[in-house]
């Protein structure tokens, strides 16, 4: 187990789709803490404009607002993120592709 789920609301056990959780580093104890006003900008897309550039450099894969999360050694009030469902056939997408990562890492060393 990597990560604990503890509800926010102290008097459930049970952590329920749309509910709001903490989520603990079990090897560290560190909690998740999301960074509210800071976007986090993925290191292959530092430096690029919003260019159309035809080349692999000017790829971008998507265009989703993503945040910088940190790890705390103290468990915050605002510290609560959203369980969210997912339908089984983007978690088969997201295992399949997950699988090929290192695949993929080994044929392009290879080259």
């Amino acid at each position: 187990t990597v990560f604990r789920l503890h509800s926010v609301l102290s008097e459930r056990d049970e952590i329920h789709f749309e509910s709001y959780a903490r989520i603990e580093h079990v090897l560290t104890g560190f909690w998740l803490h999301a960074l509210k006003d800071e976007d986090y900008i993925r290191k292959q897309f530092r430096g690029i404009e919003d260019s159309q550039e035809q080349s692999m450099k000017g790829l971008r894969w998507d265009t989703a607002n993503v945040r910088q999360v940190s790890a705390s050694g103290e468990s915050m009030y605002d510290d609560a993120f959203t369980i969210q469902y997912v339908e089984k056939t983007y978690v088969d997408d997201f295992n399949f592709v997950a699988g090929m990562v290192p695949f993929l890492l080994n044929l392009i060393r290879d080259r």
